[in-house]
């Protein structure tokens, strides 16, 4: 198969939510407070969340690659980075009526657990905040794959790109990982230096027990290891 690394465009965003959903099916955190949503309102909300990152959200660095599929002509993974930023008075006004200080609170769809996915969202902003210094950190905030390509290198070339132009400007990258995703994170450079914890069965997912989300760092120039 042969694949091609192109920017996302906001025409994406649908095949966007499909892989991202697809994706962390599965994981203990992502995704897990609208598992009792219906799929189409699972789809708009994200649909809403990841229109953003074309338009609001650029004002924060953000930036988005896709991998393409040639022999399909399909999107089969993408990567959504904050690239560092920094703000002007105009940008500062914008996003003071656009992102942080939003006329309506997030309305999540019907079936969601509103407490949980709260504290999800405090503490991935508690350790962004923590860590990233936003004029010379670049941020990795999403990755998916979609399931039916992945370990076939589509992450790793998503990733690389991004730490290219890390390296390129002589800064540290940041990103948040369950469990599953550490080793390949840590083959990439990357090294754990916090940590946030969340009970599952505090939220009503009986007998899931405790999950714990790494926070990562990666220093300009680390070592990458790619598998042949």
């Amino acid at each position: 198969m042969a694949f091609e690394l192109l920017p996302a465009e906001e025409s994406d965003v649908a095949d966007m939510v499909t892989i991202y959903l697809d994706s962390f099916a599965n994981d203990p955190i992502w995704c897990r407070a609208l598992d009792n949503a219906t799929t189409k309102n699972r789809h708009a909300f994200y649909s809403n969340v990841f229109d953003k990152f074309f338009s609001t959200d650029r004002v924060l660095g953000a930036q988005v690659f896709k991998v393409v599929d040639n022999t399909t002509n399909k999107m089969v993974g993408f990567a959504k980075w904050n690239y560092p930023h920094k703000l002007n008075w105009g940008h500062e006004t914008d996003l003071a009526a656009t992102v942080f200080i939003p006329k309506e609170p997030i309305l999540y769809p019907e079936g969601t657990n509103v407490p949980f996915q709260t504290e999800i969202s405090r503490q991935m902003r508690e350790k962004r905040d923590k860590w990233i210094n936003p004029e010379n950190t670049f941020y990795l905030h999403i990755l998916a794959i979609s399931p039916s390509h992945q370990r076939c290198g589509i992450g790793t070339m998503l990733v690389v790109h991004g730490l290219a132009a890390a390296d390129a400007a002589g800064a540290s990258t940041y990103l948040r990982s369950s469990r599953r995703g550490l080793p390949f994170y840590i083959r990439l450079g990357w090294k754990p230096v916090d940590e946030s914890r969340v009970n599952l069965d505090a939220y009503g997912f009986e007998g899931r027990g405790w999950e714990v989300m790494t926070c990562l760092m990666r220093e300009p120039g680390a070592a990458v290891a790619v598998r042949e």
